[in-house]
């Protein structure tokens, strides 16, 4: 579970919650099943569905580097309004694998 190192994450429920960036950068919205700290994503979900399959789709970051993004949306934002969308995962890469693959396997 993700509550042990972030023990503030809630998985929201609602509607999809988009935002002014959100067309541009999924991270700036907010979707049903993801995991948010405050106001700020932690665990982003993407998901396609058809009569014969579902894809899911999970990302976490590990460094976020708003500038970075910034310049790559046509219309600029600036650096300091995308900071706050986002919740580093204060683990390693490996820490996360085995807590997915530990939900995964209690299913």
């Amino acid at each position: 579970s993700l509550a042990g190192f972030e023990p503030s994450a809630i998985v929201y429920h609602g509607r999809l919650a988009p935002t002014r960036w959100s067309a541009d950068i999924c991270f700036a919205g907010a979707g049903p099943g993801e995991v948010l700290v405050g106001d700020a994503k932690l665990v982003g979900v993407s998901q396609r569905r058809t009569r014969r399959a579902a894809r899911f789709q999970t990302m976490v970051h590990l460094h976020w580097r708003p500038d970075v993004v910034a310049s790559l949306v046509l219309d600029r934002p600036s650096a300091d309004e995308l900071a706050p969308l986002v919740r580093i995962a204060e683990t390693s890469a490996e820490e996360i694998v085995a807590l997915l693959t530990a939900g995964l396997r209690s299913l």
